[in-house]
């Protein structure tokens, strides 16, 4: 958290860890970022990085969102939405 902005930071490959079940949530990132780039959309060309705590322990540099930017918020959604789409069995 920054508390000077009171903004809060996640990191992108977590949320993507849990979202797609990716047992590389990093390289499925660093797909999904480039493809994205390609497409020309914003939000990967917005993001930006912090040090946060890694699984080892140690602090290392990684993509984060921050959850007041409303472009990032709809490309969790949609992410979301997606693994909802692939995930659960189609309603009825």
């Amino acid at each position: 958290m920054d508390e000077k902005e009171e903004k809060w930071y996640c990191s992108i490959s977590d949320v993507i860890a849990i979202l797609t079940e990716s047992v590389d949530p990093l390289a499925y990132w660093r797909n999904l970022k480039e493809r994205l780039k390609k497409e020309g959309n914003e939000t990967v060309t917005n993001s930006h990085g912090l040090k946060m705590k890694a699984g080892d322990g140690k602090n290392r540099m990684t993509d984060v969102a921050d959850m007041t930017h409303q472009a990032k918020q709809k490309f969790f959604l949609r992410q979301y939405q997606w693994w909802l789409n692939e995930h659960l069995p189609a309603r009825r």
